[in-house]
């Protein structure tokens, strides 16, 4: 493909640059390299004087651009009818601008053509941010239902800042060219790449120091949700989650009443701590009021999927800021034994993989009886690199792309020193590289939140109470508050708790010789058990106190009351008190409304226990 070179100045937009070189608008049968985000190209085309289509690779992006184009844009997605593209288009005789995504683009077409509009000649057709076709491919194939169209359009182009571009034949039959924008100053941007074992401590630690907004990134919301379980309470308050809504199912005390988790399907005001997940990553504007510290996260350990692209996905995640941003970090994990193909090994494999396909598939043509025809059909459907051919059987170009830029991105996890050269080649960034090593490592956390049981969790917790307690009677001051800051990490829960006191108490051998039973450990250290305080008196009677028989109340209102009255009487919390637990103190009816459910406390659960201070005092 011809490339042709466009420089530009320092504060200019695209549209000025593009004027000095004799252009009103976006050049036609073009992919345009804009190197830089936030230089106006879609803004370009949005006030430019013909009407338009864009294809935007997510809503976010649409709801920002309608927002900030009020009763002059008309965004297309899931919930925008034909009635609503017609009165669009009727109100609008002139420039008409719509952004659609790819999975709404038939829907729109159709709606146009049922008009009369000949869209292929009436209407400019732009596909922003076009690394998304290769990039996202893979897990998404209706992102590329728009190329369908695309090369039926008389005029059209790509563009983004970040372009990764398949070997579609068309471009060249069409006479594509490229235009890169080459800017005429210095635009890299400084950026910490550390490179650990321990993907949360290196971000607590980063995140502690830094006082103003921080924006992370990261590709997996299993991800986010390890983290956010082992930060501290008072820093998962200051979290707000944005995603999909079908991710918001994943996020822990999402739908607590005690406790009401921050999340959102578009941006709003940002928290101090913002998570952001991959469909924020391109053409969305983020404004803070100040420029944020942005995280980037790759957790190749937990999610080998959150690899993310120095070439590529860190320059857009930097670009969403168009107010600038106060420090750029990524932090990753490595794992060596990734599998990936190098660049001829990729090749060889799918090239090896295709004529294996076309093999069974002429043996098929070739079948003389139903069973045979039966049996070659049923291994091309199982045949999972039938993902990189059309329905036709032809090569698709865009998923053999996909694999392509998969396998590049996969090999840069497996060395520290293989990413730091891919950030090195990037001139977007200036690299400040700060590996480190913690006593704990993310398969340490990992294998802890994943155990099946509370007893292999309680074994997992105690062997890395072991590791540390060398550190328990130490003088060195940063040491002691090294040992402090790690039982802290590692404690969440009563249980938890009582564990690591008995430890201390009794030593390792005893817990393993008692199969860890609570029961057990509660009489080793002579306390009572939660349940055994949860009976007393005071506790009983204070509840009786503030909920009358006869009465409903919601399920938010109870879950309150039991919470402050356990707390008053130091009885371990963990978040919130379930509404359930009324059971103990009353009989009780359900209702339900539209709202939420209510419960009617219909009579009082008589019953003698021990005094709370007797019990206590035994504890």
């Amino acid at each position: 493909m011809r490339e042709t070179i466009l420089k530009i100045e320092k504060n200019e937009r695209l549209l000025d640059a593009l004027k000095r070189d004799g252009k009103e608008m976006l050049p036609t049968r073009c992919i345009i390299n804009k190197t830089l985000t936030g230089i106006g190209a879609t803004y370009c085309e949005l006030t430019s004087n013909r009407d338009s289509i864009i294809v935007e690779p997510n809503v976010p992006v649409i709801e920002g651009k309608v927002k900030k184009h009020k009763n002059q844009v008309l965004g297309v997605y899931a919930g925008i009818t034909g009635q609503d593209i017609e009165r669009y288009l009727q109100k609008h005789k002139t420039r008409r601008k719509i952004i659609v995504t790819p999975e709404s683009f038939q829907r729109m077409k159709e709606t146009l053509q049922e008009l009369g509009i000949d869209i292929y000649n009436e209407f400019f057709l732009l596909f922003d941010e076009c690394e998304k076709l290769v990039q996202d491919i893979d897990y998404r194939e209706t992102i590329e239902l728009p190329m369908k169209d695309f090369f039926l359009f008389r005029n059209k182009a790509m563009v983004s800042a970040t372009p990764l571009i398949a070997s579609d034949p068309r471009f060249e039959e069409q006479g594509f060219t490229m235009l890169r924008i080459v800017p005429n100053f210095i635009y890299h941007k400084k950026i910490k790449l550390i490179v650990t074992n321990n993907i949360l401590e290196s971000f607590l630690e980063e995140a502690e120091k830094s006082p103003a907004n921080i924006c992370v990134f990261c590709n997996s919301i299993d991800t986010f949700e390890s983290i956010f379980c082992e930060l501290p309470f008072e820093m998962q308050k200051q979290v707000t989650t944005f995603c999909s809504e079908n991710s918001m199912d994943k996020l822990t005390y999402i739908h607590s009443k005690n406790f009401k988790r921050k999340a959102s399907s578009f941006i709003g005001k940002l928290s101090r701590i913002n998570f952001f997940t991959s469909r924020f990553y391109s053409a969305v504007d983020i404004e803070p009021s100040r420029p944020p510290h942005v995280i980037i996260l790759s957790d190749m350990q937990g999610a080998p999927q959150s690899a993310i692209d120095p070439a590529t996905e860190a320059i857009q995640i930097v670009g969403r800021f168009r107010n600038g941003v106060k420090s750029i970090t990524h932090i990753s994990s490595i794992k060596e034994d990734l599998e990936y193909y190098t660049e001829g090994a990729s090749q060889l494999y799918l090239e090896g993989s295709l004529r294996a396909i076309e093999t069974i598939r002429n043996l098929y043509n070739r079948a003389m009886s139903e069973g045979e025809k039966g049996t070659y059909l049923q291994a091309l459907l199982g045949i999972s690199e039938n993902q990189y051919l059309n329905e036709d059987g032809t090569r698709n170009e865009y998923k053999i792309a996909n694999f392509y830029n998969d396998q590049r991105v996969k090999g840069l996890y497996t060395d520290a020193n293989k990413l730091l050269a891919a950030y090195q080649a990037v001139p977007s960034f200036k690299v400040d590289f700060q590996p480190r090593n913690y006593l704990f490592s993310d398969n340490d956390r990992l294998a802890r939140q994943r155990a099946k049981t509370r007893k292999w969790r309680a074994e997992l917790l105690l062997r890395q109470l072991e590791k540390i307690s060398h550190l328990r009677f130490t003088d060195d001051p940063r040491k002691k508050e090294f040992y402090e800051r790690q039982t802290s990490r590692l404690l969440h829960t009563p249980f938890d708790n009582t564990l690591f006191d008995c430890y201390r108490l009794k030593g390792a051998d005893y817990l393993r010789s008692i199969n860890f039973r609570e029961s057990e450990m509660l009489r080793s250290l002579k306390r009572k058990s939660v349940q055994q305080l949860k009976k007393c008196p005071a506790v009983t009677h204070g509840i009786h106190k503030l909920l009358e028989t006869g009465k409903e109340y919601t399920v938010t209102e109870v879950s309150t009351v039991l919470t402050n009255v356990y707390k008053k009487n130091g009885i371990p919390v963990n978040k919130r008190v379930s509404a359930t637990e009324i059971d103990n103190y009353f009989e009780t009816s359900s209702k339900r409304n539209r709202k939420e459910r209510s419960i009617l406390i219909v009579n009082r659960k008589q019953t003698i226990y021990k005094s709370c201070r007797k019990i206590k005092r035994e504890a």
